[in-house]
């Protein structure tokens, strides 16, 4: 989906901004405007240009005033080095990253009121840049009217140069002659996912060189990403050295760049022969470059995404020896024991957000309503423990294994709850309710008086295996009555925790609805009676009119929902991706099964990749109409009928759906290459294709629909 800001003075452009909005929003177009900001600790100029270089669209509304002029700065390529306004540092942000600029004056021959006329005499410095604009630039006009500005034919212009690929520009320097070649990026906290496409097959093309632009403090500096994938001909020593992707080709139409500064990127065919390869010039010379990103998470500041980097165990072992080898019980062992460094590169972003929201609970003296399966990562425990009284904990039950007297995991839990009960912790423990039906793991965050302000839910329980062992997320959710309705279902969950789980009791029947900030939030808690979250879930697929991303639990989803997707594909057309996973053949070994299409692409069983507890189902997550589902629910019969689990359905929130989306398939991608690596034994032997017919499958079938799907397509074929 395509991302705008909105650009103007507030005061004196309300209405005028609101109609803008409105008419974007109705084209399918997502707007982060400023009246939806949460509050953050950032200055106000450098908080709107972090979201400038968020946007593919820059629309700029000038009336008769400036608006805030921030003290100290001075921008020394502005003319007389002239203090400048928030609204101009934002148009200059917008300038610097290669956008084109929509621009709408207000016409001073239009029917103002006085006092608006009197503002712009009293300003010089507002008259001179009118002026700069109705000279240099070409600007619509606009009254005291808001439907005067016609915007609508402003984006039509827009969106036909964007698509022939020339919307974005280095500043000065034109790419008129650029080939139809299409380019996106998305981002989470992990990287960013380019995707690319062309109009038709490029003859000669032995596949692409993928150039990034840094963002720094020295300033821009340019790079070519590198590959390990060679031609036929290069050594085994050779292969293990990457080499740039304008030597070694990109022969796919997507890559996951795990890049933490502030990027943007653009790709060029590369022509020649094995051995002997250029960049192509004239007519097939490449795209445009991307907006500009930093990967991170808080695309939309009131729901937020977090992941762990699990890897396998070969990865784990380059990085940290042997430290990082031994299978799941062995490495859980030395992560509690040390090597705190390893936990924090296995757990990401997920464990990260969750010791910084602790860390915040403590220093704004928040309180905390915890419902954990199980707790036992040391830093969070001693961050738990720091809190003290503001913490209530409710445990779920022991295991029969757990439980048994004298076992080490028995006594683990018991020296927990006495640590954080001598720090005044106020710690609740389930003993009824059966240890495998519970899955609910989620925080709620309240204020110093007790009120409810958002909610962190997920598929992670706080321990060492969740972690940093298994493949988890978690949703952090800046919601007054989303954090209300999960703190009922604490209190609930609290006063039933001495009884078993029913089946088709939850508490609270139905699910909690909240619309706010433009999205639509559902939430369910299981056990329900009827599988209604079943068929909730069930209603959005179908509805589904560009494709699914799905990651889940096989013997769990293929009786439920995987019937739903496969209609899809044979009904609509539409492009699906997902990996299920389940118990192998073997001892502690996991079957993987990866389906595009309507069919089991591969199946691949591993001992070397650790466990998944996630369950994510993404529909149309780069549409306007995108729809995240998550949480603790495993979306199975057995999970809807008898367990204690959560889901949450979170609709229009483009931001959140890409980040899910970039998480998924960059997976698939990590378990396609794993499969891969098994069919050809050795690295040495997978090679680059020798010509140009490596692009012959991507412009047809379930390749054709996965260019549709990444860039929003709404119908089946390769329409540019």
């Amino acid at each position: 989906m395509i991302r705008a800001f909105v650009s103007s003075t507030f005061r004196d452009l309300k209405d005028h901004r609101a109609y803008v909005i409105e008419r974007l929003e109705r084209s399918g177009i997502f707007v982060d405007p400023m009246e939806k900001w949460s509050a953050a600790g950032d200055e106000p100029k450098d908080l709107s240009t972090e979201r400038v270089k968020e946007c593919e669209l820059f629309i700029l509304l000038v009336g008769f005033r400036r608006g805030h002029v921030p003290e100290g700065d001075i921008r020394d390529a502005i003319k007389g080095e002239q203090r400048r306004s928030i609204t101009q540092l934002e148009y200059d942000e917008a300038r610097r990253l290669g956008l084109k600029p929509l621009v709408f004056v207000a016409d001073e021959e239009a029917n103002w009121p006085p006092a608006e006329i009197a503002a712009l005499k009293d300003d010089p410095e507002t008259a001179r840049w009118r002026s700069e604009l109705l000279e240099h630039k070409t600007v619509g006009k606009f009254t005291p009217h808001p439907e005067s500005i016609d915007v609508d034919a402003a984006v039509s212009r827009w969106l036909q140069e964007r698509a022939s690929g020339a919307q974005m520009e280095d500043p000065g320097t034109a790419d008129e002659g650029t080939a139809a070649i299409d380019i996106r990026v998305y981002s989470n906290s992990d990287g960013a996912l380019i995707v690319w496409r062309s109009r038709q097959r490029i003859d000669g093309c032995l596949g692409y060189a993928l150039h990034r632009r840094v963002l720094g403090t020295a300033g821009i500096t340019d790079e070519m990403v590198s590959t390990f994938l060679g031609s036929p001909g290069e050594q085994t020593k050779e292969l293990a050295t990457p080499a740039p992707s304008h030597r070694r080709p990109i022969q796919r139409f997507r890559w996951f760049d795990r890049e933490q500064r502030e990027v943007r990127y653009r790709v060029v065919p590369v022509m020649g022969t094995p051995g002997d390869v250029f960049e192509a010039d004239g007519p097939h010379r490449g795209s445009a470059w991307t907006r500009w990103i930093t990967p991170r998470t808080g695309q939309n500041p009131e729901c937020r995404a977090f992941f762990n980097h699990v890897h396998s165990t070969q990865a784990s072992a380059r990085a940290f020896g042997r430290e990082g080898t031994g299978d799941e019980d062995t490495l859980a062992k030395k992560l509690r024991q040390g090597r705190s460094d390893l936990r924090s590169y296995l757990g990401g972003g997920l464990r990260r957000a969750i010791l910084g929201l602790l860390d915040a609970a403590r220093m704004t003296d928040q309180r905390i309503y915890a419902a954990l399966s199980d707790l036992d990562d040391p830093d969070v425990v001693a961050r738990v423990a720091n809190l003290g009284k503001n913490v209530h904990l409710l445990l779920g039950p022991r295991s029969a294994r757990q439980a048994g007297k004298g076992h080490s995991r028995s006594d683990s839990r018991a020296k927990l709850c006495r640590q954080l009960r001598d720090k005044c912790v106020q710690v609740y423990e389930r003993r009824q309710a059966g240890a495998g039906l519970i899955r609910s793991n989620f925080a709620v965050l309240c204020d110093r008086w007790g009120s409810p302000m958002r909610v962190l839910s997920g598929s992670a329980a706080w321990t060492i295996r969740a972690l940093c062992l298994r493949r988890n997320n978690g949703i952090l959710l800046d919601s007054v009555p989303l954090a209300r309705a999960y703190l009922d279902r604490w209190e609930y969950l609290l006063g039933t925790r001495n009884t078993k789980v029913r089946q088709g009791h939850g508490g609270k029947a139905g699910p909690a609805h909240v619309r706010e900030h433009g999205m639509s939030i559902t939430g369910w808690n299981s056990p329900i009676p009827d599988k209604a979250d079943l068929r909730d879930v069930k209603r959005l697929i179908r509805g589904a009119r560009q494709g699914v991303l799905f990651l889940a639990n096989a013997r769990h989803f293929e009786e439920t929902l995987m019937p739903e997707i496969l209609l899809l594909v044979r009904d609509k057309d539409l492009f699906i991706e997902g990996l299920t996973w389940s118990p192998g053949r073997g001892r502690s070994r996991i079957q993987y099964t990866y389906y595009v299409g309507e069919k089991q692409d591969f199946t691949l069983q591993s001992s070397s990749e650790h466990p998944i507890d996630s369950t994510i189902v993404l529909v149309d997550p780069f549409g306007p109409h995108p729809v995240v589902m998550t949480g603790s629910h495993d979306l199975s019969s057995e999970s809807s009928a008898k367990k204690e689990s959560d889901l949450l359905i979170i609709e229009n929130v483009p931001g959140l759906a890409a980040e899910y989306a970039v998480h998924l398939l960059g997976l698939f991608d990590h378990y396609k290459f794993r499969h891969v690596l098994v069919v050809v034994q050795k690295m040495a032997r997978l090679s680059l294709a020798p010509d140009d017919a490596w692009q012959d499958r991507y412009f047809k079938g379930d390749k054709r629909r996965e260019f549709n799907f990444l860039f929003g397509s709404l119908s089946p074929g390769l329409d540019l």
